[in-house]
């Protein structure tokens, strides 16, 4: 599945909704992870200690998503989930989960050293033609 198609699924559901309340569990939702001063990992411990640190940042990501989600390393130490048939209203406490799966457990670098990350996490559903954006109190 692709994002183009996800997103034609959403812009239907809202489109079918005649009376103007927003359809369960139809949203298509991103959130963007930018790990925390990442390049300090690379910089005190290396290159292949910064990848091991990546690795474990996707399968602790890959923990929380649900199976028809996609995770997809963005950038360096990016990372967007594309979360499909999503739920607005539970957008924060997802994104809640993702900073706590990321912070805390510290990951291994070296033999016998940990370094803990934090992440920033900013999230959007994905909004049709004709929807008003407005902004999302977050926690």
């Amino acid at each position: 599945m692709t994002i183009a198609t996800d997103a034609s699924q959403a812009l239907r559901a809202y489109r079918d909704c005649d009376d103007g309340v927003r359809p369960d569990h139809r949203d298509l939702i991103f959130y963007l992870i930018d790990l925390d001063h990442f390049k300090e990992v690379n910089d005190l411990y290396g290159q292949a200690a910064g990848d091991h640190v990546l690795v474990k940042v996707a399968q602790r990501l890959a923990g929380i998503a649900r199976e028809s989600d996609s995770l997809i390393r963005w950038g360096g130490e990016e990372f967007l989930l594309v979360c499909r048939s999503a739920q607005r209203e539970d957008a924060n406490q997802m994104a809640r989960r993702i900073l706590s799966a990321i912070a805390d457990s510290p990951s291994d670098v070296t033999a016998g050293m940990q370094a803990s990350r934090t992440c920033s996490v900013g999230w959007l559903p994905f909004r049709g033609c004709g929807e008003r954006l407005t902004p999302t109190p977050s926690t």
